[in-house]
């Protein structure tokens, strides 16, 4: 089992989602769920791509490289389901479910600079 967060960290994040620009990118969603990225646990929001995600978590990501609605094939990624078994995906196509683990992200995108606070 990965580290774990608590209720209060979720509201607070789902405030900061509410109230910043890039919240108006985002899919409505009701509960943010656990998503691991590299043995990184994150709090993210429901119903929303991986690919948005990773855009909202303010991963580094290569725009040229991507087309966003699954023609370039350029998004794809590896992740491990609740059954354990290993799959790759479209980063562009796949909403989050609770408990993914990604395994191998796309080239193109690397994890961003944690301590910026900047959602915009």
């Amino acid at each position: 089992m990965g580290p774990k967060f608590d209720l209060e960290e979720f509201l607070i994040i789902k405030e900061v989602l509410m109230t910043t620009p890039l919240g108006d990118i985002l899919e409505d969603y009701e509960r943010l769920v656990q998503l691991t990225i590299l043995k990184t646990v994150y709090p993210v929001p429901e119903n929303n791509t991986i690919l948005r995600l990773l855009q909202y978590l303010q991963f580094n990501i290569t725009f040229g490289r991507f087309c966003w609605n699954g023609d370039c094939k350029n998004c794809a990624f590896r992740y491990r389901g609740p059954d354990g078994r290993e799959r790759t995906a479209l980063g562009c196509q796949t909403v989050v479910r609770s408990g993914m683990k990604i395994v191998k992200l796309p080239a193109g995108i690397t994890p961003g600079d944690p301590d910026s606070s900047d959602r915009t």
